[in-house]
């Protein structure tokens, strides 16, 4: 805001020691101004001579800072979502019976045979015995040693050099990719654990498994564990016939997981606990009572989430909304405040809510409340700021509030009020007319007010004018700047307080110019 201060030439006769000073108020506005006016509008109390002026229906004209919070989803609606994994890998065992593979090392007799290992031999005594086929170095122990051994092996068949049946694992005359996987299949075991060896351990996902081209009507024993089998202790164990088919299936209960939601949206210190996690068996479930289309982590945690290990995470979307029935409750606070206190609105069947009567152009924290079955969570946190106070006077109304407080500020002073004059009022607005041509004290045509004072058959002994403008949006605060900084300029607070030249009449002068500005003339006059 600039304000420029000059004086008037040229004083009438008589009046040559009584200086004028004219106040120009810019209100250089960049950006956004905050307008902090409270509504309705209060000026200066007089309680001295009980001078009271009412303004009251002014506030009908002003309109409060407010701040509309919206939220997305339909009131009161909770979705479900069903999700998946596929993390979890079960090692299952499969086991000759002891019939068809005496030393329980995963081949039969007629397996062995052809391979040329003892099968009745689990372990090899030095590295010149084979007793278990899988174990091609003889050291009692499947590594990858006997994996590059093989490897060595691969495409070699009967009638071929090279080729040999202690390495055609499967005992079909070639040795070729199932052979290497075979071997594979006992990759980490020992010939001595004495619980006996798999023919088959792949990894599992799912909960069930089924193989084929099996001795038939023979009973095969099966072990699925998570995350691997200890020795002696198989997870859950089974047996099952593979009939005239010569095929086996079997199935298992899957570990128990807990699955954990965490709400992503729903603010930094207000996130609900989660609470327990779910217990599922199987690898999915239907997730319940979620906020619509929002966000979720999912955790998938085995024993648990907090000491165990996170085996699947991921964040989801829940769906939209298709429902509803419930309400939401709103919460407005200022400076982050942490404090989870209660709603201040209730009961809202709509997306939003305006909140009103405001400090204008303040940034506030909203908090949305979920449905009304669970009041004090928190569905959503967001920030919003609250608009400017607007108040749009007439310029008659601007007059009176002007004349409203200068007299108030006379009495403030142990001075008598000026008195209102139609014509002088009509001088006044002709030249708040003329400075939004040339602000100046020095009139379009070359003349000076009391020039235009005596055309108009005003008489007068003495007279002086203030001058002001700016280019407030908000009436009532342009008014009160431009007053308060009559007030600062002690030309001007000697005019409106003037005591020598027995001022008694005030003539007062606004104008709306273009682009917000508005244009102030106060003329005072001794008759």
């Amino acid at each position: 805001m600039i304000v420029k201060l000059n004086k008037v030439p040229n004083l009438p006769t008589g009046f040559n020691q009584f200086q004028k000073l004219s106040l120009e108020t810019r209100a250089i506005i960049v950006g956004t101004i905050l307008l902090l006016i409270t509504i309705p509008i209060t000026v200066w109390a007089v309680d001295k001579k009980s001078q009271e002026v009412s303004i009251e229906s002014y506030a009908a004209n002003c309109t409060d800072a407010e701040a509309t919070v919206n939220w997305s989803s339909t009131p009161g609606c909770l979705v479900n979502r069903t999700v998946g994994w596929n993390t979890v890998s079960y090692l299952v065992k499969v086991f000759y019976p002891e019939s068809l593979d005496p030393d329980k090392d995963g081949f039969t007799t007629d397996q062995e045979e052809f391979i040329g290992t003892d099968p009745n031999d689990l372990c090899p005594d030095n590295a010149n015995e084979d007793a278990w086929p899988a174990d091609l170095n003889n050291d009692g122990a499947v590594s990858g040693l006997d994996i590059f051994i093989i490897i060595d092996k691969f495409g070699t068949q009967e009638g071929i050099a090279g080729y040999s049946s202690r390495y055609d694992m499967t005992a079909d005359g070639a040795v070729a990719g199932e052979d290497i996987f075979r071997i594979i299949d006992f990759f980490g075991e020992t010939c001595g654990g004495g619980s006996g060896l798999p023919f088959v351990r792949p990894h599992v996902t799912g909960t069930s498994y089924s193989l084929s081209n099996l001795p038939r009507n023979v009973d095969f024993a099966w072990a699925a564990c998570y995350p691997q089998c200890g020795a002696g202790n198989y997870g859950q164990l089974g047996s099952v016939n593979s009939g005239s088919s010569g095929s086996i299936s079997f199935s298992w209960t899957g570990i128990t997981y807990k699955v954990l939601m965490l709400d992503l949206e729903c603010g930094l210190f207000y996130c609900p606990h989660p609470g327990t996690p779910k217990n599922v068996n199987g690898l999915q479930t239907n997730l319940t009572n979620l906020y619509p289309n929002r966000r979720y982590k999912l955790q998938v945690c085995y024993p648990n989430c907090n000491t165990g290990t996170i085996l699947k995470e991921r964040v989801i979307t829940s769906p939209n909304c298709t429902g509803g029935g419930g309400t939401y409750s709103v919460k407005l606070t200022r400076n982050n405040s942490q404090e989870l206190a209660k709603p201040q609105v209730f009961n809202l069947s709509s997306t939003n809510y305006t909140f009103s009567g405001l400090e204008a152009s303040t940034p506030y924290d909203f908090y949305v409340y979920s449905p009304s079955n669970d009041p004090y969570r928190v569905y959503k946190k967001g920030g919003v700021t609250s608009t400017s106070d607007t108040c749009i006077l007439t310029e008659t109304q601007m007059q009176d509030l002007i004349r409203f407080k200068i007299n108030v500020i006379r009495d403030m002073n142990n001075l008598s009020a000026f008195s209102a004059d139609s014509n002088l009022n009509s001088v006044a607005r002709l030249r708040a007319q003329e400075i939004a041509q040339l602000f100046s004290h020095t009139r379009p045509n070359g003349g000076d007010v009391g020039g235009l004072l005596t055309e108009r058959g005003i008489a007068y002994a003495y007279f002086n004018e203030i001058l002001g403008r700016n280019n407030y949006k908000n009436d009532t605060e342009s008014v009160d700047v431009v007053v308060e900084d009559w007030m600062n300029s002690s030309g001007h607070r000697g005019a409106v307080l003037d005591t020598q030249h027995g001022f008694s009449k005030m003539g007062i002068g606004v104008v709306k110019g273009s682009n917000n500005w508005n244009y102030f003339a106060v003329i005072f006059i001794k008759p």
